[in-house]
């Protein structure tokens, strides 16, 4: 199955007003249905100290666009289709389809490759097909820390696949997205670690997900990522319900006092 998750968002600078004068905006589209993401890019592991903070959000009119491929094909805002395809081709045209869209950052979820040389042959063939049609669009690996449960490729063992495909990060995200299976619940904390160090070792960014709030963040931020990823914890209520501005708030502040 392949998934297109299009958001519409922008990175801002951790200056003073600025996540101010972006929230204080996003409070007042109530037609964006949480379809949205909070990254803390930490940069530690880059040697720099200045978290900054990016919010994506679909249906806010902002800068760059990020898709998904792995689970089904979602269309528009809520236009969800799904098609029954695992083939390395489908994924390639699927990442080809998004960056035409618009996509500049296009991520390949890892749910049907089984070990590491199913999960390469699919990165590469995607990679490839990017790179033919739109060099410019940035790869993705997504990893899934419950991968077990399925049958899926060992999490740890992605980076160094995406490494050898030229994808340029990874993501380590849960694939029950059901309340009460946070990230670190799911995979312990030296093992995230490792996957974030091995990202690093391979000249690739990371990013973390998986049903992360505020107690997540406070955990996940020593480890050191590039971004942490959120949706349900900054919904009114689930993660298709409502962005809140206030939640946005609460993360965006847990972010900025877990990077100091």
């Amino acid at each position: 199955m392949v998934d297109l998750d299009p958001f519409e968002g922008a990175v801002v600078e951790h200056r003073p007003g600025a996540t101010h004068d972006l929230l204080g905006g996003l409070e007042h589209e109530d037609d964006a249905a949480c379809e949205l993401v909070l990254a803390a890019e930490q940069r530690l592991g880059h040697a720099e100290q200045d978290g900054r903070v990016a919010v994506v959000a679909a249906g806010v009119h902002l800068a760059g666009v990020l898709a998904g491929v792995g689970e089904g094909v979602e269309l528009g805002h809520r236009q969800r289709v799904d098609v029954g395809a695992q083939a390395d081709g489908a994924a390639a045209l699927a990442a080809v389809g998004a960056a035409s869209a618009g996509a500049s950052i296009v991520k390949v979820g890892l749910y049907g490759p089984s070990n590491p040389e199913e999960a390469f042959l699919l990165l590469e063939v995607t990679a490839g097909a990017l790179r033919n049609s739109f060099p410019e669009t940035v790869l993705v690996a997504g990893a899934y820390a419950d991968a077990s449960r399925f049958g899926g490729i060992d999490p740890l063992a992605v980076p160094e696949c995406a490494t050898r495909a030229g994808a340029a990060g990874c993501l380590l995200d849960t694939f029950d997205k059901s309340p009460g299976h946070p990230l670190p619940d799911i995979l312990p904390l030296d093992a995230i670690e490792f996957f974030i160090r091995s990202c690093r070792k391979n000249g690739l960014f990371s990013a973390l997900a998986g049903s992360l709030g505020t107690t997540e963040t406070a955990l996940l931020l020593p480890l050191r990522p590039d971004y942490l990823g959120y949706r349900g914890a900054l919904c009114d209520n689930g993660r298709i319900s409502r962005l809140s501005g206030e939640k946005v708030r609460q993360i965006s502040l847990a972010i900025t006092e877990g990077s100091r």
